[in-house]
């Protein structure tokens, strides 16, 4: 399983009673999640870490993990690989691989916040760091 929580360190000087923040390294969380996301979609059934227990009752806790698998099969699979790469290292007339690049990572953010919200068991904010190296991750 997919353990998000290796991934992020509580921001306490943002957090409150309602939200508690979290802090990302994106050349740390980025690789992971991108390889939990193939492996996802090489294996089958739903992430486990992406089935929210603790949500709206009335919603079946597997519905949001089933709409990311769907979403990721519905990207490139070289997608995977450019979004893996600097967005410099694509033509800048190569529209086509820079949109479905930028789609891998946009849901690559989003699978791993989901999973961040399902662990913490409540409302999160992520800030993805700036870290050294960190502009490889720019949409």
């Amino acid at each position: 399983m997919f353990d998000v929580m290796e991934f992020v360190t509580v921001d306490a000087a943002r957090s409150d009673a309602v939200r508690t923040w979290y802090e990302a390294d994106p050349n740390r969380a980025y690789p992971a999640v991108i390889a939990r996301i193939r492996a996802a979609l090489e294996l089958g059934g739903l992430p486990e870490e992406l089935i929210d227990r603790a949500g709206d009752p009335l919603v079946a806790p597997g519905l949001a993990a089933r709409n990311f698998v769907e979403e990721a099969r519905a990207i490139s699979p070289g997608a995977w690989d450019d979004a893996l790469a600097p967005r410099a290292s694509l033509g800048a007339k190569d529209h086509a691989r820079r949109a479905a690049r930028r789609a891998a990572l946009e849901l690559a953010r989003k699978w791993f916040t989901a999973a961040l919200r399902a662990a913490a068991g409540q409302p999160v904010g992520l800030h993805i760091l700036k870290t050294e190296g960190a502009e490889r991750w720019e949409l």
